[in-house]
């Protein structure tokens, strides 16, 4: 009776919120997408169109992977992201991230579960966010990527852990720091909490930029016995 109740009130409410006229959440003119992105601003979006399997980065011609790649080897095997760290998504992920804008994670959401659909392989096992210290929480009142990767696993129908891994230092923010000062930033940052019960899992971020958070978790990850381990962002620097 009662969850029948809820669901009644939950359509309800869905109904009287789809009356209101909807606005774009970059130039507040009206549209009909649901992610509140309009056709006009979603035509100057930096899509992600060839790029590195591995990191991410823009590549040209035939190839699949970059320089980097080629001479380098990461602790993580893939990286899917649907855009680049660059006007108008750095507006959107600014917002997201220090203004609490968590209407435009329908619109990230959407766009990375679009860039999965091209694959022909399997998808990850479960899908692990990436934590933020409890002092960074208490200041800012949420985690943009733990909200991201609830979405994605109510889409996709995989497996969502929050507990798995562990912000164990406090870190700077990376912002304004050079490459090696952020790998130093969050060496031995991380942890796994419990006995990894996965071989494929997907790690869940708003941006990509040196690749240093990624590689610490994904060592964390796999030396718990994790086979693979993928990169789902929003934005690639």
């Amino acid at each position: 009776m009662v969850r029948q109740l809820n669901k009644t009130i939950k359509k309800c409410v869905t109904q009287l919120i789809n009356c209101y006229p909807k606005y774009c959440l970059l130039c507040f003119r009206k549209t009909k997408n649901v992610y509140l992105i309009c056709n006009h601003c979603l035509l100057q979006m930096p899509y992600v169109k060839q790029a590195c399997f591995v990191c991410g980065l823009k590549i040209m011609g035939s190839a699949v992977l970059c320089g980097q790649c080629l001479k380098k080897t990461n602790a993580f095997d893939r990286t899917v992201i649907p855009f680049y760290y660059k006007k108008p998504i750095t507006t959107l992920l600014f917002q997201l991230k220090f203004h609490e804008k968590l209407t435009s994670l329908s619109f990230f959401s959407y766009f990375l579960i679009e860039k999965l659909k091209q694959r022909t392989d399997l998808l990850p096992q479960v899908i692990i966010p990436v934590p933020l210290h409890k002092k960074r929480v208490q200041a800012r009142g949420y985690n943009q990527s733990l909200e991201l990767a609830k979405q994605l696993s109510r889409a996709l129908n995989i497996r969502f852990d929050r507990y798995c891994c562990k912000r164990i230092k406090p870190t700077r923010s990376q912002q304004g720091l050079n490459i090696k000062a952020r790998k130093k930033n969050v060496t031995h940052a991380f942890a796994i909490r419990k006995k990894i019960m996965y071989q494929h899992v997907a790690i869940v971020d708003d941006v990509m930029t040196t690749m240093a958070t990624a590689n610490e978790i994904s060592k964390c990850l796999k030396k718990q016995g994790v086979l693979r381990v993928e990169i789902w962002c929003c934005a690639r620097a």
